[in-house]
């Protein structure tokens, strides 16, 4: 997804890059009218209709997708989960070897207890913690799979655009290459005495010219269908691609939380099973608990750990990817504002006015005036 979304931004302000005036071409100097009044635009409005608008909203979606993707809460939520747990283990290993150290036999039956009730908890709040991260895998997906879909179909409008420019500019090269043989037929054909077989054999002419012309474009056109066909068909592929990539690692996140979380509910659940079991036979205990405990809570950190580790290091990539977008897309809305405030302060000069940031009274509202400009530019 990182590489997609860079090429993008990168594209995208490559366009803006062509749009914008070239300061350094040299211009014939203009007699502008004298300053008369002052003039404002609505540069919010300009903004949301102008043509890089809509690559700035998708790479707001692609932004808030690596976010879910990224996850956070449900994770964030087992770690204090975690360290409970293991500052329990650690717990319950202290009070076991004070426990060894009585000699008084002693019935706990409530400890006893303590496991099933434990159990029939943390089955509830493990059921609560799949669902919430299976919910927020779909979330995430159902994202991803609008972006792709959208920057899908964008590029391959903007591509059958291109494709029908170039065959409406081979119609045009056509029609100026055959303009002076076809004047020339039209011509004689004008004239009233004109022997019908003569007239016969110049209309031929005049037609089969027009047909080498419409031949031409319709080969292209034919051309241009099979171009625009396979390249839909390439479009899909790397999106179906970059979904099942985004997919397989977006489960094996889910799967990684929901280890780390049962392998934390097991280890609670042998560390009451012990405790119990110590206290109830605390006559002359002749294993030593504290090194039980201590192994199994030095487990428990050190899965963590491990899993954590990983779980850091797929957040760093997201966060890189979302910085990089970040960027881009801030480097995007200023060329847009800067696109904006360059075309008004044209207008307005052109017209006798000085631009200012907000309205006063008496001043001129441009803004359908640049909006207009705008379109014109981008030939929307």
């Amino acid at each position: 997804m990182k590489m997609q979304c860079a090429l993008i931004a990168t594209a995208v302000l490559a366009l803006c890059a062509c749009s914008a005036p070239d300061e350094a071409a040299p211009s014939a100097p203009s007699v502008r009218p004298p300053i008369t009044g002052t003039a404002y635009v609505d540069v919010t409005a300009l903004a949301q209709r102008h043509p890089f608008a809509d690559a700035l909203a998708q790479m707001d979606r692609e932004i808030a997708a690596l976010r879910t993707a990224g996850g956070g809460s449900a994770l964030e939520q087992s770690t204090a989960t975690i360290a409970h747990g293991i500052a329990a283990v650690r717990n319950d290993a202290a009070r076991a070897q004070v426990d060894a150290g009585f000699v008084q036999a002693r019935a706990m039956p409530d400890l006893t207890s303590v496991p099933a009730s434990a159990q029939r908890a943390g089955a509830s709040e493990s059921g609560a913690y799949r669902n919430a991260l299976v919910a927020q895998e779909q979330f995430a997906l159902t994202t991803l799979a609008n972006s792709l879909s959208e920057r899908t179909q964008r590029a391959y409008s903007a591509r059958a655009q291109e494709l029908r420019e170039r065959e409406s500019n081979l119609a045009l090269t056509l029609a100026e290459r055959d303009a002076g043989s076809a004047l020339n037929l039209r011509i004689k054909l004008q004239a009233i005495k004109l022997a019908p077989n003569l007239r016969a054999r110049l209309q031929r002419r005049l037609d089969a010219l027009m047909d080498s012309q419409s031949n031409a474009v319709d080969a292209q056109r034919r051309s241009d269908a099979v171009t625009l066909a396979s390249y839909l068909t390439e479009l899909r592929a790397s999106a179906k691609s970059e979904f099942a990539r985004a997919a397989l690692r977006l489960r094996s996140q889910t799967e990684a939380n929901w280890t780390l979380r049962e392998r934390v509910a097991q280890a609670q659940a042998r560390g009451s099973q012990a405790l119990s079991a110590a206290n109830a036979t605390s006559f002359q205990m002749p294993a030593p608990v504290q090194p039980q405990f201590s192994a199994a809570a030095g487990d428990i950190a050190s899965q963590f750990r491990s899993v954590s580790a990983a779980d850091a290091a797929a957040r760093a990539g997201a966060a890189q990817e979302i910085a990089a977008l970040e960027q881009a897309r801030t480097a995007l809305r200023a060329q847009v504002l800067a696109l904006i405030r360059h075309d008004a302060t044209s207008i307005a000069a052109q017209r006798g006015l000085r631009l200012v940031d907000r309205p006063r009274a008496g001043s001129t509202d441009l803004t359908s005036a640049v909006s207009a400009k705008i379109t014109a530019e981008f030939g929307e």
